[in-house]
């Protein structure tokens, strides 16, 4: 059983900020005191399981998922990963299908998720151009991204 690091911030329940949703000031407020907004049902569950149907079917068409089991699980096939960009050549060509898939780029964009966004940081935000998933496979844990950063990176607007 792989350990999971939780920081700090978040340990335990999270505080639910739904209800926030038509009060940027208390939204705002939130993430001032707690370092996040944890929103639930922004999205219908369908519009977001749309966009891992479609990565899981690139996935399923590689051959990296596991065939006898519902691809919306994700698992991974018998001797499939550890796969990085930068080692094994097979990874590249079924990424850049990942960035191929409509569903992927258009969710960013999405109304509600902009709005949120506004409210939060009082301004306009940039819905940045290099979407980013992370396919990592349970035998390939020091693939993983740990909690980080990017702001240093793509640069934006500071909070503070």
């Amino acid at each position: 059983m792989q350990q999971v690091i939780a920081s700090p911030a978040v340990q335990g329940e999270l505080f639910d900020s739904t209800s926030h949703l038509s009060s940027p000031e208390q939204l705002r407020d939130d993430l001032e005191k707690r370092g996040y907004v944890f929103i639930r049902g922004l999205f219908p569950l369908e519009e977001l399981l749309n966009v891992r149907r479609d990565i899981a079917g690139v996935l399923q068409r590689n051959g990296w998922l596991d065939p006898a089991v519902d691809p919306m699980l994700a698992l991974s096939g018998d001797g499939v990963g550890p796969y990085a960009e930068s080692v094994h050549p097979e990874y590249a060509p079924v990424y850049d299908q990942i960035q191929h898939l409509e569903s992927f780029h258009t969710l960013p964009h999405d109304p509600r998720l902009v709005q949120l966004f506004r409210d939060l940081f009082n301004g306009e935000p940039l819905v940045h151009p290099r979407h980013i998933t992370r396919v990592v496979f349970p035998n390939a844990v020091e693939e993983t991204t740990p909690p980080h950063q990017d702001y240093i990176y793509i640069l934006g607007t500071k909070i503070h």
